[in-house]
């Protein structure tokens, strides 16, 4: 995630993908998410759950300042670039990876994210369910008629 610290006022993110222009968000922050991470600070911003084997990454605002923005599901092979176009003299601005590390970041610098060529294995125990897990964390009862 990179967005404001110390400073409520907004800024203008660009983002890119490909190296392609999509557009730029006068926002709070944006965040960056893998399936693994989508049920949790991204679910919370309004962004989708992915099933952890969907390759693919998912782009999610934080509070944008116009009606029409939602998030986008991208290709895990994408090479997404968030550059800081415009912020507050006052503004504190941060780099959050898993809610952890903080980096300053300034107006003019530039964030790459994609994906490594080291993958990630997890173990679960037997039994485990990924559906079974959702439906219990999210409360998931089904309609009752």
């Amino acid at each position: 995630m990179i967005g404001w610290g110390s400073s409520s006022r907004v800024l203008t993110l660009g983002l890119s993908i490909n190296d392609e222009i999509v557009t730029s968000y006068i926002c709070d922050g944006l965040m960056i998410s893998t399936p693994t991470g989508s049920t949790g600070h991204s679910l919370s911003a309004g962004g989708p759950i992915l099933h952890p084997q969907t390759p693919a990454f998912i782009i999610n605002v934080i509070c944008p300042h116009t009606l029409s923005t939602r998030p986008l599901v991208v290709p895990d092979d994408s090479t997404i670039t968030i550059h800081v176009m415009d912020m507050a003299k006052d503004k504190k601005v941060i780099l959050a990876v898993d809610g952890q590390e903080e980096q300053p970041f300034e107006e003019g610098d530039k964030l790459v994210v994609k994906k490594t060529s080291q993958g990630v294995r997890f173990i679960h125990l037997p039994g485990y369910s990924y559906f079974e897990v959702l439906r219990h964390k999210l409360h998931w009862r089904g309609s009752n008629v």
